[in-house]
């Protein structure tokens, strides 16, 4: 099998023409070598540029890492003092019925002085504690100094909701789970966690909520950005976004919620398909919180500078290519230039072109190929002009046969009819068909031309009807309406009679009535005469028409092999875009369209 195939190889090699065995050997010479060279330079370069990129990305992004969660474990602790506290809890647990004012506002008092002690401005923006209703200083209006508020007026909210449904202790909120009405909502993420009563667990009573400004972490993930184009940005569980470092739609460089979760164990960067970008990527989970640091980095940025160097490599291989191909091609060009010329000329044979090659005064082996070609092509045009001779005289061979056939058995038809006639005495119907049935023969005959004018071809088929009329008592009603200025156009003789008599034997006769119309109309199409033969008879069924075209459905009057000749002689004698061609509905009637070339002659008989 291996043998068989060296020798598949080694033959196809052999069969190749000079010039394609020369460039090949450019190519393995030179052309492999040198992008050879330089997919290893690129790989090379692109290993060690990643490294070097995602490296630094890394470090970047531990630090950022680690400030973000420095401060995210700041608002942890924070919350934890507040639930943990002892007198908080108990002063949110009171009772607002047994409670009078002037212990609840000392209460107020307490616990305002209590949280702002709890403000670290370099992490928190806001501390809030929602307390129940009743109580005087849960209906303070003064959000801008007060942290109390009640409770009442959260529980409609987006982030209230999803507190109590989420079982966490702490609920990071995103700036997507407040409405367009609150304060700083665009501004500020959140922690929210209830209090509980420290005697009944299951009960709640107060919320508190620290405010980051989202200013405070953009600085930080911002920093983590070494790459250019590339972003970093943090997200909940659930895929909502909490910050990102620039304002691109999330969908230019958002990662998967299901990777961003299953890769934020690895120490390693990860790659993704990115809005249909290749990207690298890395996740981590948050410390304390249910927040994810994402940083993506799109591949291109990655190799940015590998390919300057690729660009630059390949410029000078296409250029070093290039010349050398120039170079390769001159020379095959010189050595095969003459061979290639040749077997153009040869292949152009196939499609008619005939022409020869100018003779070359070279008088080596390529110059005496080029002298026996034309020598060739010389013998096949007198061998073609012959044999389209032969067909004329084939097709006009076939025509008499067609006339022989035909006449006789018209004629026997006509002198059959005027026999008929004579017996009722109607001598003037047996002088017209007599002189018509001369007529038709005088013109059929036309001195033995092959060509005559179209007017002189109306007159023949004319004389047709008028014995046809004749013997079937005028129900042939025969209208010829042609552009008079044609009428001196060429045709080659016998070319409407056959198909006269198809559309009466074959279209009128079918009818139940035996009447019809017969139209012969005519004009000039550009350079070619467009004649039209058009019947209201029976028509033509489908599946019959290609038959009659061709001839393979024979009457005993030979009229559909006459069209099928007509049709072979007009393509001889024309081209093959002249000829017949048939519209027909069945019960309605037929058209034959006739085109030929229009060609004035000046021969009138």
């Amino acid at each position: 099998m291996k043998n068989k195939l060296i020798g598949n190889i080694s033959q196809y090699i052999k069969n190749l023409k000079l010039r394609q065995k020369l460039l090949i050997s450019y190519i393995v010479l030179i052309v492999i070598p040198l992008f050879i060279y330089s997919f290893i330079t690129y790989s090379s370069f692109s290993d060690i540029l990643k490294e070097k990129a995602l490296f630094s990305a890394d470090k970047s992004y531990s630090q950022a890492y680690s400030f973000i969660s420095d401060k995210l474990l700041k608002v942890v602790k924070t919350m934890d003092v507040v639930v943990q506290d002892d007198i908080i809890n108990q002063i949110a647990n009171v009772s607002t019925e047994n409670t009078d004012i002037f212990q609840q506002m000392s209460d107020m008092n307490h616990m305002t002085a209590f949280l702002h002690n709890l403000e670290d401005k370099s992490v928190v923006d806001k501390i809030r504690l929602y307390v129940k209703d009743g109580l005087i200083y849960a209906n303070k209006s003064d959000v801008k100094t007060s942290p109390l508020f009640n409770i009442n007026d959260i529980e409609d909210k987006i982030w209230y909701e999803k507190l109590k449904q989420s079982g966490n202790r702490i609920l990071w909120c995103p700036p997507a789970y407040f409405s367009d009405n609150e304060e700083t909502a665009e501004n500020t993420v959140s922690a929210v966690t209830f209090l509980r009563s420290s005697t009944d667990y299951s009960k709640i009573i107060a919320l508190f909520r620290v405010d980051i400004a989202k200013s405070k972490l953009f600085e930080i993930i911002s920093n983590a950005n070494t790459v250019e184009n590339s972003i970093t940005y943090i997200q909940n569980s659930e895929g909502d976004i909490v910050l990102a470092s620039d304002n691109r739609p999330a969908a230019d460089f958002k990662v998967d919620n299901s990777l961003v979760i299953g890769q934020s164990n690895s120490e390693t960067w990860n790659t993704a398909r990115i809005n249909n970008k290749n990207s690298f990527f890395h996740s981590k989970l948050i410390s304390g919180t249910t927040w994810y640091m994402v940083t993506v980095i799109p591949y291109r940025e990655i190799f940015s500078e590998t390919a300057k160097i690729r660009n630059q490599t390949l410029i000078q291989v296409f250029f070093i290519a290039s010349i050398a191909y120039l170079l390769a091609f001159l020379l095959s060009t010189s050595i095969t230039g003459r061979i290639s010329q040749l077997i153009g000329k040869m292949r152009s044979v196939q499609s008619g072109n005939l022409s020869q090659i100018t003779k070359t005064v070279d008088k080596d082996e390529i110059g005496e190929l080029i002298e026996n070609y034309n020598y060739m092509i010389s013998r096949i045009k007198l061998l073609l002009e012959e044999q389209y001779a032969l067909g004329k005289e084939v097709k006009n061979s076939e025509l008499k046969v067609l006339q022989a056939q035909i006449n006789p058995h018209f004629l026997y038809n006509t002198l059959d009819m005027v026999i008929c006639l004579s017996q009722e005495n109607k001598y003037n119907e047996i002088e017209s068909s007599v002189k018509a049935l001369a007529k038709f023969y005088k013109l059929s005959l036309s001195k033995g031309k092959e060509l005559v004018r179209i007017e002189d071809e109306l007159y023949h088929v004319s004389f047709f009807v008028d014995i046809q009329n004749i013997r079937f008592n005028n129900k042939i009603n025969f209208i010829i309406d042609l552009d008079e200025y044609i009428k001196d156009f060429e045709i080659l003789k016998i070319t409407l009679q056959p198909i006269v008599e198809n559309a009466i034997v074959h279209g009128i006769q079918g009818k139940e009535s035996k009447e019809g119309t017969i139209v012969i109309s005519g004009s000039l199409d550009n350079d070619e005469i467009l004649l039209l033969v058009n019947d209201d008879g029976i028509g033509i069924p489908e599946d019959r028409l290609d038959m009659i075209t061709r001839g393979k459905l024979r009457s005993s009057s030979g009229s559909s092999y006459g069209i099928k000749n007509i049709n072979e002689r007009l393509k001889l004698f024309y081209g093959d875009k002249y000829g017949l061609s048939y519209k027909s509905e069945y019960g309605r009637g037929t058209t034959v369209e006739i085109r030929i070339p229009a060609k004035l002659t000046d021969d009138v008989y």
